[in-house]
């Protein structure tokens, strides 16, 4: 069982990504911004992170490149819908600064939750492959 934070403006999909996780056995914790997510990370680290790019307060790519300066080694997933920008620019640029895999949303959370368990059994090492 690993702890992962998933990150995401919309409550909806924390929940959704939360609960189809926790039936795969995780201990998901959830966070509406990066701000948020690096001040619960602080108090309880997590073993992988989730995290949606186009978000207020701070994006997943600000909060990418700060939780490099915490913990390099943890393996980050990014997902995206787009917004200003398309889904696979900000996914690029995720994967440029470190994820370990990236994600367009909508997502298969089957998908998901296979890339989760590959990022948790290499330990973070890039997956070259999505």
């Amino acid at each position: 069982m690993a702890r992962i934070l998933v990150i995401d403006d919309d409550q909806a999909i924390c929940e959704d990504v939360a609960r189809f996780l926790e039936r795969a056995g995780h201990q998901v914790a959830t966070a509406l911004n990066g701000k948020q997510a690096l001040r619960l990370f602080e108090v309880e680290p997590a073993d992988l992170v989730i995290t949606d790019i186009y978000m207020p307060e701070m994006d997943g790519l600000d909060f990418i490149l700060a939780l490099r300066k915490l913990r390099s080694g943890i393996p980050v997933v990014a997902i995206s819908g787009g917004g200003l920008l398309p889904p696979k620019w900000l996914l690029d640029d995720a994967d440029d600064i470190g994820a370990f895999a990236s994600i367009e949303k909508p997502f298969d959370l089957d998908v998901l939750l296979r890339v989760v368990e590959r990022a948790l059994g290499e330990g973070g090492e890039k997956d070259r492959s999505m």
